[in-house]
């Protein structure tokens, strides 16, 4: 195992995956893992945009931190 797969969580910051100003700054925060919020966050009708921005994210994200998608349960549309 790498030492970060031994390293532990010290800490998670969530924010709701349909604010880009928030989604940009919580990777500059420095936890050790980042949980964007796709459940209780995001309106129903705005999902599948919020997703598209998840993707987004992780892809541009520069700093060497966990990714985390907090989704609805597997029956939610």
């Amino acid at each position: 195992m790498s030492q970060r797969e031994l390293a532990a969580i010290r800490s998670f910051m969530f924010t709701p995956a349909n604010h880009p100003r928030r989604v940009e700054k919580v990777f500059q925060i420095g936890a050790d893992a980042v949980i964007l919020d796709l459940e209780d966050a995001v309106a129903v009708a705005g999902k599948v945009a919020a997703s598209d921005d998840v993707v987004a994210a992780f892809s541009a994200a520069q700093r060497d931190c966990l990714h985390y998608v907090r989704i609805n349960s597997i029956e939610t549309e």
